[in-house]
């Protein structure tokens, strides 16, 4: 009781109870952690993720996540797949890689894979949500 009202705590669990949420880079780590939370607060997740196995335990794990395999390094691939999403309430660009390689030797390859899935592919992904 603060100040003759009876004060209770947020109910921040609710806010996100039939609301629709697409997190990418859902298969592993800090990802997979925010799609579970997601799915248990109520939300229905939609959990993208390039390795298809990772999705199959995410899915084993929390039956009600719907999955959806694509690497966000392929623009017209990730603009195929993600077509065909409806209805996202909430984006988490949660995707990254880390090719770690000495400052001196980093290669084309590696620089353009960071590139693409660390900053392109969060562009890519808020500009396809922010049309619908």
């Amino acid at each position: 009781v603060h100040g003759g009202l009876e004060v209770q705590p947020p109910r921040r669990m609710e806010r996100f109870s039939g609301r629709r949420a697409l997190v990418t880079g859902a298969g592993k780590g800090i990802g997979r952690a925010v799609a579970i939370r997601l799915s248990q607060a109520g939300a229905q997740v939609v959990a993208v993720s390039r390795t298809q196995t990772d999705l199959q335990s995410l899915q084993e794990e929390c039956p009600g996540i719907q999955t959806l395999c694509v690497d966000l390094a392929h623009w017209e691939a990730t603009e195929a797949a993600l077509s065909t999403v409806e209805d996202i309430d909430l984006l988490v660009n949660n995707a990254a890689v880390a090719v770690l390689q000495p400052f001196l030797q980093v290669t084309k390859e590696a620089f353009d894979r960071s590139f693409s899935v660390n900053l392109r592919a969060v562009l890519q992904v808020s500009q396809i949500f922010a049309q619908k």
